[in-house]
């Protein structure tokens, strides 16, 4: 397939200066055409909420992508494994891949999960079949892997579902007062976990190549402070406070040093 460009982007919502002047996207290309998909509800997952069924993460995941057009599927064509599957049916409808897959409950609240990848084109056949068995508090990490080994088989490219996103969210406490709190939550915005909250801005946050450590502007004290804070433990330390500008910081490729632009000596540099 042939791309005009390919577009793989997660943006970390950053706050401005007391400005607080506006940010606009916009995308003038996207890829030729999407690759069809359909997912289908894995077999045992009924008793699972939505946020956790493995087939509407995957989903949501490959939609978002760009990549992928996930058709909706008939309640009459839901198989569990290849066995099962009417190819001529999904030709018809112009579906390239299936994805199947069933769970079964094991004991101590594991559950044993397996998939299948399916192509339709020419002779039909079996791209992957992988089994995984995992405690049933997983399941929604499970299936954002199972989308990343889909996303990299049918496009060679590395899935980013399994990873975190980094972000500040602004709220007004009262009219006088605005809190800011530095946030992480999976890639799809699902079980966010505040790192930091503040009654002064905070900007600019920059995930070390690790995922251990983000990097992050504040202005606590009425003055820009570089710090860094460790996502695990919470724990965090004062990089930079010299008078002026202390912002946009940038891991080093092996995490040990940070750029960053200041403006002690006058001029930013």
């Amino acid at each position: 397939m042939r791309q005009k460009i390919q577009i793989l982007f997660f943006l970390l919502l950053t706050l401005v200066t007391s400005a607080h002047a506006a940010l606009e996207l916009e995308l003038t290309q996207g890829i030729d055409k999407a690759l069809p998909i359909a997912v289908i509800p894995f077999g045992g997952q009924q008793g699972l909420t939505d946020a956790q069924q493995p087939s509407s993460v995957i989903t949501h995941d490959l939609k978002t992508s760009g990549r992928f057009r996930t058709l909706p599927n008939s309640s009459q064509h839901i198989p569990q494994n290849a066995k099962q599957v009417d190819y001529g049916y999904w030709r018809s409808r112009q579906v390239d891949n299936l994805i199947v897959g069933h769970i079964k409950p094991l004991d101590n609240n594991r559950s044993e999960v397996t998939f299948e990848l399916l192509s339709t084109v020419g002779q039909s056949k079996i791209l992957l079949a992988k089994q995984f068995k995992i405690d049933n508090k997983n399941m929604r990490q499970l299936a954002h892997h199972i989308s990343d080994i889909i996303f990299q088989q049918l496009t060679g490219d590395r899935g980013v579902f399994s990873t975190k996103i980094a972000y500040v969210l602004k709220q007004h406490a009262t009219k006088a007062r605005t809190k800011y709190t530095l946030e992480v939550a999976d890639v799809d915005g699902y079980k966010p976990q505040p790192l930091l909250v503040s009654y002064q801005p905070i900007m600019s946050p920059a995930w070390s190549h690790d995922g251990q450590r983000i990097a992050y502007v504040s202005f606590e004290g009425e003055k820009a402070q570089v710090f860094v804070v460790n996502v695990v433990t919470g724990q965090r330390q004062l990089v930079s406070s010299f008078p002026g500008i202390n912002g946009a910081p940038a891991w080093s490729p092996n995490d040990k040093q940070l750029a960053i632009a200041l403006s002690k000596s006058g001029s930013p540099n």
